[in-house]
């Protein structure tokens, strides 16, 4: 095991080497062994802003020289290029796909690159709630989905608060720069970016020949098809203020003698458009009761757990180990609906 790694891995690792067999320290690692390593150490590369650890961990790369969030990152590939050809900058990637984040968090691992952080979430979201303005020297879209349907507009990233977003999270003369191959799209998404009055179009190309492409790009351009490279550089102040009030984390005693938990599952509330809905109720051997929890707010969703735990004195409700969340307007509602 390399000097420096986690002592904590070194058991996990050990224990899976056992159990695969045992080998000597001069046997070079198996296959199965490397990859059992990378999956106990993913929490290295992926983070969750919600975490109590996060305001620490992000500060620590407050040295960077850079910062570069790839929004949608898919498999990977693009991001963790560019992370290896600049180790003194700090690479940020936010997709939804629980998928397409494991894969490329082992991709980055395994490459032994330790200035990638990978954050798994909507980015309208998470680039006003997780990052401050400002923070961002580069940010890349590559291939979003043009949603050329009427009935899916709202879907598309020209629309909704994701301009905004993209630009208060960028620096002063910070550069965004977006590829697609729908003309239309590209055309939307210029209209709305401008339309913040932070940013100004500084390029609009077709078909470029990139240093560092997707599997898309080399895919469409072997194909014949145009592809549209927009560049966007911010040129006036633009901030937005953040909505939440960091990480959920809940630890209250309820006056209570039985956990409430059943009895609220499958009820509803909130107001306008933070609402939030009680899921299934699940029981423990010791009495200890979990709570499913979706929230939403203004189109985001979170779901988590509650567990409600007996006490001499009631019942404590605190939010499970294995749950994060952001403190949103519709999670304290819940909250409050709880507690109430």
């Amino acid at each position: 095991m390399p000097a420096g790694v986690d002592p904590g891995l070194q058991i996990r690792c050990g224990v899976a080497r056992a159990a695969l067999g045992g080998f000597d320290s001069h046997t070079p690692p198996p296959t199965r062994w490397r990859d059992e390593c990378v999956s106990w150490a993913l929490h290295r590369v992926v983070r969750h802003p919600a975490d109590s650890a996060w305001p620490a961990f992000w500060a620590s790369k407050a040295a960077c020289e850079r910062k570069v969030v790839e929004i949608g990152f898919g498999n990977g590939d693009f991001l963790l290029a560019l992370a290896q050809n600049d180790s003194k900058a700090c690479f940020v990637g936010i997709e939804l796909s629980v998928t397409s984040v494991t894969k490329a968090a082992r991709k980055a691992l395994q490459r032994g690159l330790d200035n990638v952080v990978l954050v798994m979430g909507d980015a309208r979201f998470m680039l006003k709630e997780a990052f401050p303005p400002g923070t961002f020297d580069e940010a890349y879209i590559n291939f979003p989905c043009p949603w050329p349907k009427k009935r899916h507009a709202k879907y598309r990233l020209s629309h909704g608060d994701f301009p905004a977003a993209i630009s208060s999270a960028l620096k002063a003369k910070g550069a965004l720069e977006m590829t697609t191959d729908s003309k239309p799209f590209a055309e939307e998404f210029a209209q709305a970016i401008s339309a913040t009055g932070a940013m100004a179009v500084d390029l609009f190309e077709k078909n470029p020949r990139r240093a560092v492409r997707t599997k898309y790009e080399d895919k469409w351009l072997t194909q014949g098809r145009d592809i549209c490279r927009l560049r966007f550089v911010k040129v006036d102040d633009f901030a937005l203020p953040s909505e939440s009030e960091g990480g959920f984390h809940v630890h209250r005693i309820l006056s209570v003698k039985t956990s409430p938990a059943r009895a609220i599952s499958g009820t509803s509330g909130g107001e306008g458009t933070h609402r939030y809905f009680f899921g299934g109720a699940f029981s423990g051997d010791d009495g200890t009761e979990l709570l499913q929890v979706i929230t939403v707010d203004d189109g985001f969703e979170q779901r988590f757990y509650l567990r409600f735990v007996p006490k001499p004195d009631g019942v404590l409700v605190k939010l499970d180990e294995c749950s994060q969340a952001f403190r949103t307007p519709a999670a304290k509602a819940a909250l409050a609906a709880i507690a109430g």
